[in-house]
């Protein structure tokens, strides 16, 4: 990758007619890159065929949850994910330990 200087010398030679400063030229590129990328609301995911999807998951980050079978494990939620086999992942960190464990949803309940 080089450098945005670089980038805008390039453009000047190749464009000698261009009338552009540098600022001038860095802001359309900017506008430009800005029109391709597509807006993605915070609800929705990038399914595993590439298009966009709503997924209602049970935890979401910041939720405080427990383990109700075999060891005690209360906890807050830092991640949700899906697999590459779309199956739901929940990464929880142990209160007062900081201990990261990767469950899936049906393991653990909501405080």
């Amino acid at each position: 990758m080089t450098k945005l200087e670089t980038q805008y010398s390039n453009f000047i030679t190749e464009n000698p007619q261009s009338k552009w400063t540098f600022e001038e030229w860095k802001q359309n590129k900017f506008n430009t890159i800005g029109e391709k990328i597509p807006y993605v609301s915070n609800d929705f995911q990038i399914g595993s065929d590439g298009a966009y999807e709503h997924r209602d998951y049970k935890f979401k980050v910041g939720d405080k949850a427990y383990k109700p079978k075999g060891y005690k494990f209360p906890c807050t939620i830092v991640s949700v994910f899906e697999t590459t086999s779309a199956q739901v992942r929940v990464v929880a960190e142990m209160d007062d330990y900081g201990l990261l464990h990767i469950f899936n949803e049906e393991q653990l309940e909501l405080f």
